[in-house]
Protein backbone atom coordinates (compact mmCIF):
# COMPACT_ATOMS: atom_id res chain seq x y z
CA UNK A 1 0.00 0.00 0.00
CA UNK A 2 2.77 2.58 1.33
CA UNK A 3 4.68 1.76 -2.60
CA UNK A 4 1.47 2.41 -4.23
CA UNK A 5 1.21 5.74 -2.44
CA UNK A 6 4.11 6.71 -3.05
CA UNK A 7 3.99 5.85 -6.76
CA UNK A 8 0.75 7.87 -6.66
CA UNK A 9 2.51 10.66 -4.96
CA UNK A 10 5.59 10.83 -8.06
CA UNK A 11 2.92 10.82 -10.31
CA UNK A 12 1.10 14.15 -8.78
CA UNK A 13 4.28 15.55 -8.76
CA UNK A 14 5.52 15.17 -12.09
CA UNK A 15 2.30 16.13 -13.71
CA UNK A 16 2.18 19.22 -11.31
CA UNK A 17 5.89 20.13 -12.20
CA UNK A 18 4.42 19.61 -16.20
CA UNK A 19 1.70 22.24 -15.51
CA UNK A 20 3.49 24.67 -14.06
CA UNK A 21 6.04 24.41 -16.58
CA UNK A 22 3.42 25.35 -19.17
CA UNK A 23 2.15 27.62 -17.49
CA UNK A 24 5.34 29.34 -17.16
CA UNK A 25 6.16 29.34 -20.76
CA UNK A 26 2.50 30.55 -21.64
CA UNK A 27 3.16 33.66 -19.16
CA UNK A 28 6.58 34.04 -20.74
CA UNK A 29 4.52 34.07 -24.40
CA UNK A 30 2.12 36.29 -23.85
CA UNK A 31 4.18 38.88 -22.36
CA UNK A 32 6.59 38.65 -25.07
CA UNK A 33 3.77 38.63 -27.82
CA UNK A 34 1.90 42.22 -25.46
CA UNK A 35 5.62 43.58 -25.73
CA UNK A 36 5.85 42.75 -29.58
CA UNK A 37 2.73 43.98 -30.07
CA UNK A 38 3.47 47.25 -28.31
CA UNK A 39 6.89 47.94 -29.99
CA UNK A 40 4.56 47.51 -33.33
CA UNK A 41 1.51 49.52 -32.66
CA UNK A 42 3.14 52.88 -30.12
CA UNK A 43 4.51 55.59 -31.78
CA UNK A 44 7.62 56.88 -30.65
CA UNK A 45 8.93 60.17 -30.87
CA UNK A 46 12.98 60.58 -31.73
CA UNK A 47 15.34 63.13 -32.32
CA UNK A 48 15.61 63.94 -36.11
CA UNK A 49 17.55 66.73 -37.62
CA UNK A 50 17.16 68.72 -34.31
CA UNK A 51 13.78 68.35 -34.10
CA UNK A 52 11.40 65.81 -32.99
CA UNK A 53 9.51 63.53 -35.34
CA UNK A 54 7.94 60.00 -35.57
CA UNK A 55 9.86 57.13 -37.39
CA UNK A 56 7.39 55.28 -39.85
CA UNK A 57 8.65 52.05 -41.78
CA UNK A 58 6.75 52.48 -45.09
CA UNK A 59 4.77 49.38 -45.97
CA UNK A 60 3.49 47.96 -49.28
CA UNK A 61 1.66 50.46 -51.51
CA UNK A 62 2.25 53.55 -49.11
CA UNK A 63 3.16 57.18 -50.59
CA UNK A 64 4.14 60.10 -49.48
CA UNK A 65 0.57 61.05 -49.98
CA UNK A 66 -0.90 58.28 -47.92
CA UNK A 67 1.05 58.69 -45.35
CA UNK A 68 0.82 62.54 -45.08
CA UNK A 69 -3.10 61.49 -44.87
CA UNK A 70 -2.59 59.50 -42.26
CA UNK A 71 -0.43 61.24 -40.13
CA UNK A 72 -2.10 64.70 -41.25
CA UNK A 73 1.02 66.20 -42.45
CA UNK A 74 1.39 68.69 -45.58
CA UNK A 75 3.24 66.33 -48.30
CA UNK A 76 5.09 68.80 -48.66
CA UNK A 77 6.52 69.24 -45.26
CA UNK A 78 6.87 65.40 -45.24
CA UNK A 79 8.94 65.36 -48.17
CA UNK A 80 11.01 68.25 -47.06
CA UNK A 81 11.67 66.39 -44.15
CA UNK A 82 13.18 63.11 -45.76
CA UNK A 83 15.01 64.99 -48.52
CA UNK A 84 12.41 63.37 -51.16
CA UNK A 85 10.58 64.30 -53.86
CA UNK A 86 6.68 64.04 -52.91
CA UNK A 87 5.89 62.00 -56.17
CA UNK A 88 8.76 59.20 -55.30
CA UNK A 89 7.96 55.60 -55.22
CA UNK A 90 8.86 54.54 -51.82
CA UNK A 91 10.58 51.45 -51.00
CA UNK A 92 8.88 48.44 -48.42
CA UNK A 93 10.64 49.39 -44.73
CA UNK A 94 12.46 52.44 -45.60
CA UNK A 95 12.02 54.39 -42.40
CA UNK A 96 10.24 57.72 -42.97
CA UNK A 97 10.65 60.53 -40.17
CA UNK A 98 6.79 62.19 -39.64
CA UNK A 99 7.20 65.81 -38.64
CA UNK A 100 4.84 67.31 -35.91
CA UNK A 101 3.40 70.27 -35.17
CA UNK A 102 0.26 72.27 -34.67
CA UNK A 103 -1.33 70.61 -37.95
CA UNK A 104 -1.51 67.19 -36.62
CA UNK A 105 -0.20 67.57 -32.61
CA UNK A 106 -2.73 66.85 -29.61
CA UNK A 107 -1.98 68.63 -26.47
CA UNK A 108 -4.61 67.59 -24.56
CA UNK A 109 -6.35 63.71 -23.48
CA UNK A 110 -8.94 63.22 -26.42
CA UNK A 111 -12.29 62.98 -26.62
CA UNK A 112 -12.92 58.48 -26.07
CA UNK A 113 -13.27 57.64 -29.76
CA UNK A 114 -11.57 60.49 -31.75
CA UNK A 115 -9.07 59.50 -34.90
CA UNK A 116 -5.92 60.08 -32.41
CA UNK A 117 -3.14 57.87 -31.36
CA UNK A 118 -1.07 58.52 -28.28
CA UNK A 119 2.96 59.88 -28.44
CA UNK A 120 5.30 57.99 -26.31
CA UNK A 121 9.05 58.80 -25.61
CA UNK A 122 11.94 56.14 -24.73
CA UNK A 123 13.30 58.08 -21.99
CA UNK A 124 16.93 59.20 -22.97
CA UNK A 125 20.32 59.93 -20.35
CA UNK A 126 20.03 63.98 -20.93
CA UNK A 127 16.11 64.23 -20.90
CA UNK A 128 14.74 66.20 -18.24
CA UNK A 129 10.88 66.40 -17.42
CA UNK A 130 10.70 70.15 -18.01
CA UNK A 131 12.85 69.94 -21.40
CA UNK A 132 10.36 67.41 -22.65
CA UNK A 133 7.55 68.82 -21.67
CA UNK A 134 8.61 72.59 -23.28
CA UNK A 135 9.33 70.49 -26.53
CA UNK A 136 5.83 69.00 -26.83
CA UNK A 137 4.06 72.56 -25.67
CA UNK A 138 2.66 70.94 -22.39
CA UNK A 139 2.92 72.11 -18.92
CA UNK A 140 5.29 69.45 -16.73
CA UNK A 141 2.30 68.88 -14.64
CA UNK A 142 0.70 67.47 -17.24
CA UNK A 143 3.69 65.20 -17.83
CA UNK A 144 3.25 64.18 -14.55
CA UNK A 145 -0.38 63.43 -14.27
CA UNK A 146 -0.10 61.55 -17.61
CA UNK A 147 2.19 59.42 -16.37
CA UNK A 148 1.36 59.26 -12.66
CA UNK A 149 4.98 60.52 -11.64
CA UNK A 150 5.32 61.59 -8.31
CA UNK A 151 8.13 64.32 -8.76
CA UNK A 152 9.93 65.60 -12.32
CA UNK A 153 12.60 62.63 -12.07
CA UNK A 154 12.68 60.59 -14.97
CA UNK A 155 14.22 57.44 -15.20
CA UNK A 156 16.63 56.74 -18.36
CA UNK A 157 15.14 53.76 -20.45
CA UNK A 158 11.77 54.08 -18.95
CA UNK A 159 8.52 55.06 -21.32
CA UNK A 160 6.53 58.30 -21.09
CA UNK A 161 3.17 59.54 -22.39
CA UNK A 162 3.94 62.96 -24.27
CA UNK A 163 0.73 63.89 -26.32
CA UNK A 164 -1.54 62.76 -29.19
CA UNK A 165 -1.09 62.97 -32.86
CA UNK A 166 -4.13 63.01 -35.14
CA UNK A 167 -4.20 59.47 -36.70
CA UNK A 168 -6.22 58.69 -39.74
CA UNK A 169 -6.79 54.24 -40.03
CA UNK A 170 -8.20 54.41 -43.45
CA UNK A 171 -7.22 56.46 -46.48
CA UNK A 172 -9.28 59.75 -46.32
CA UNK A 173 -12.51 60.06 -48.21
CA UNK A 174 -13.78 63.21 -49.76
CA UNK A 175 -17.80 63.97 -49.40
CA UNK A 176 -19.97 62.63 -52.29
CA UNK A 177 -20.08 64.25 -55.32
CA UNK A 178 -23.36 65.25 -56.89
CA UNK A 179 -22.05 66.26 -59.82
CA UNK A 180 -22.12 64.32 -63.07
CA UNK A 181 -19.95 61.62 -64.43
CA UNK A 182 -18.37 63.70 -66.80
CA UNK A 183 -17.03 65.95 -64.22
CA UNK A 184 -15.04 62.98 -63.08
CA UNK A 185 -13.46 62.34 -66.26
CA UNK A 186 -12.47 65.62 -66.29
CA UNK A 187 -10.62 65.61 -62.96
CA UNK A 188 -8.77 62.58 -64.05
CA UNK A 189 -7.70 64.17 -67.48
CA UNK A 190 -6.46 67.09 -65.83
CA UNK A 191 -4.43 65.60 -63.21
CA UNK A 192 -2.39 63.74 -65.97
CA UNK A 193 0.64 65.55 -68.31
CA UNK A 194 -1.37 63.80 -71.29
CA UNK A 195 0.63 64.35 -74.41
CA UNK A 196 -0.96 65.90 -77.39
CA UNK A 197 -1.14 62.59 -79.64
CA UNK A 198 -2.64 61.22 -76.40
CA UNK A 199 -5.56 63.75 -76.70
CA UNK A 200 -6.15 63.25 -79.81
CA UNK A 201 -6.82 59.10 -79.17
CA UNK A 202 -8.75 60.31 -76.09
CA UNK A 203 -11.14 62.49 -78.29
CA UNK A 204 -13.07 59.39 -79.44
CA UNK A 205 -14.52 58.87 -76.58
CA UNK A 206 -14.90 61.91 -74.57
CA UNK A 207 -17.03 64.71 -75.72
CA UNK A 208 -15.22 67.81 -77.31
CA UNK A 209 -16.61 70.33 -74.69
CA UNK A 210 -15.60 68.33 -71.86
CA UNK A 211 -11.77 68.12 -73.69
CA UNK A 212 -12.19 71.79 -73.98
CA UNK A 213 -12.67 72.43 -70.49
CA UNK A 214 -10.27 69.84 -69.44
CA UNK A 215 -7.35 71.76 -71.62
CA UNK A 216 -8.56 74.59 -70.18
CA UNK A 217 -7.88 73.20 -66.42
CA UNK A 218 -4.66 71.66 -67.57
CA UNK A 219 -2.99 74.78 -69.07
CA UNK A 220 -4.37 76.61 -65.65
CA UNK A 221 -3.16 74.62 -62.98
CA UNK A 222 -4.93 76.97 -60.19
CA UNK A 223 -8.23 76.19 -61.71
CA UNK A 224 -7.62 72.45 -60.07
CA UNK A 225 -8.84 74.02 -57.11
CA UNK A 226 -11.78 75.43 -57.90
CA UNK A 227 -12.72 72.04 -60.13
CA UNK A 228 -12.36 70.19 -56.82
CA UNK A 229 -14.68 72.97 -55.01
CA UNK A 230 -17.43 73.04 -57.88
CA UNK A 231 -17.45 69.31 -57.62
CA UNK A 232 -18.48 69.57 -54.37
CA UNK A 233 -20.97 72.24 -54.41
CA UNK A 234 -22.20 71.47 -57.66
CA UNK A 235 -20.98 74.47 -59.21
CA UNK A 236 -21.94 76.52 -56.30
CA UNK A 237 -25.50 75.89 -55.94
CA UNK A 238 -24.97 73.79 -53.05
CA UNK A 239 -23.21 76.34 -50.09
CA UNK A 240 -23.28 77.19 -46.91
CA UNK A 241 -21.60 80.33 -46.08
CA UNK A 242 -19.21 81.32 -42.68
CA UNK A 243 -18.01 84.45 -41.24
CA UNK A 244 -15.32 84.88 -39.18
CA UNK A 245 -11.75 85.04 -38.03
CA UNK A 246 -8.82 82.89 -39.45
CA UNK A 247 -5.44 82.22 -38.15
CA UNK A 248 -2.16 81.10 -39.96
CA UNK A 249 0.03 78.31 -38.95
CA UNK A 250 3.29 77.24 -40.18
CA UNK A 251 2.75 75.06 -43.16
CA UNK A 252 3.66 74.03 -46.40
CA UNK A 253 4.14 75.45 -49.40
CA UNK A 254 1.95 73.59 -52.29
CA UNK A 255 2.20 72.58 -55.55
CA UNK A 256 0.69 75.40 -58.38
CA UNK A 257 -3.26 75.04 -58.85
CA UNK A 258 -3.90 72.74 -55.49
CA UNK A 259 -5.59 74.07 -52.51
CA UNK A 260 -3.93 74.97 -49.08
CA UNK A 261 -4.25 73.05 -45.85
CA UNK A 262 -6.82 73.88 -43.31
CA UNK A 263 -8.32 73.07 -39.94
CA UNK A 264 -11.57 73.51 -39.50
CA UNK A 265 -14.44 72.04 -36.86
CA UNK A 266 -17.58 72.59 -39.39
CA UNK A 267 -17.23 70.18 -42.21
CA UNK A 268 -15.17 66.40 -42.92
CA UNK A 269 -11.96 66.32 -44.06
CA UNK A 270 -11.52 66.72 -47.59
CA UNK A 271 -13.57 69.53 -47.97
CA UNK A 272 -12.62 72.20 -50.60
CA UNK A 273 -13.55 75.77 -48.67
CA UNK A 274 -13.39 78.67 -50.98
CA UNK A 275 -12.25 81.79 -48.53
CA UNK A 276 -12.61 85.07 -49.28
CA UNK A 277 -10.69 88.11 -47.94
CA UNK A 278 -13.31 91.39 -48.53
CA UNK A 279 -10.82 93.85 -47.34
CA UNK A 280 -8.84 93.27 -50.72
CA UNK A 281 -11.13 90.62 -52.26
CA UNK A 282 -8.36 88.19 -52.67
CA UNK A 283 -9.97 84.48 -53.06
CA UNK A 284 -8.34 81.32 -52.06
CA UNK A 285 -9.17 77.36 -51.71
CA UNK A 286 -8.27 75.08 -48.90
CA UNK A 287 -8.51 71.48 -48.26
CA UNK A 288 -9.83 71.04 -44.60
CA UNK A 289 -7.36 68.43 -42.99
CA UNK A 290 -9.46 67.63 -39.82
CA UNK A 291 -10.68 70.05 -37.16
CA UNK A 292 -8.64 73.01 -35.26
CA UNK A 293 -6.15 72.01 -32.52
CA UNK A 294 -7.06 72.65 -28.96
CA UNK A 295 -4.57 74.77 -28.61
CA UNK A 296 -3.91 78.61 -27.20
CA UNK A 297 -3.40 79.58 -31.31
CA UNK A 298 -7.11 78.77 -32.40
CA UNK A 299 -8.75 80.42 -29.32
CA UNK A 300 -12.21 82.33 -31.06
CA UNK A 301 -10.96 81.47 -34.61
CA UNK A 302 -13.18 79.57 -37.51
CA UNK A 303 -10.75 78.21 -39.31
CA UNK A 304 -6.63 77.86 -39.44
CA UNK A 305 -5.03 78.12 -42.54
CA UNK A 306 -1.57 77.00 -43.64
CA UNK A 307 0.95 80.28 -43.77
CA UNK A 308 1.26 80.32 -47.41
CA UNK A 309 -2.76 81.32 -47.76
CA UNK A 310 -2.08 84.09 -45.71
CA UNK A 311 0.54 85.40 -48.09
CA UNK A 312 -1.99 84.61 -50.94
CA UNK A 313 -5.03 86.80 -49.10
CA UNK A 314 -2.36 89.51 -49.12
CA UNK A 315 -2.25 89.34 -45.10
CA UNK A 316 0.31 90.68 -42.80
CA UNK A 317 -1.30 90.39 -39.41
CA UNK A 318 -1.65 86.92 -37.67
CA UNK A 319 -5.82 87.05 -37.98
CA UNK A 320 -7.88 87.95 -40.46
CA UNK A 321 -11.60 88.34 -41.04
CA UNK A 322 -12.90 86.58 -44.20
CA UNK A 323 -15.89 84.75 -45.45
CA UNK A 324 -15.77 80.82 -45.79
CA UNK A 325 -17.84 78.74 -48.65
CA UNK A 326 -18.59 75.04 -48.40
CA UNK A 327 -20.37 72.29 -49.63
CA UNK A 328 -22.96 71.82 -45.98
Amino acid sequence: MRIGHNYCTFKCAIILSFMYKFLFAFVFCCICFSSRAQKNDSLFVVSHDNDWMLKHAVKPGETVFSIARRYHVPPAMLADANQINYQDNLADHKVIYVPLGAYNKITKPPVIGSETRPLFRHVKTDDQLSSLARIMGVSQRSLQEWNHLPDNAVTPGSTLLIGWIMYDATDMQLPVSTTPKTTNAVKSVASLPIPSTAVETTRAVIPADTLRLADTMVATPKSNAMALFDEQTSNGQNITTEKGAAVFFDGQSKSKGEPYFAFFNNAPKGTIIKVFNPGNEKVIYVKVLGPMPQTKQYYNALIGISSYGRNALGVNETKVWCELSYRP
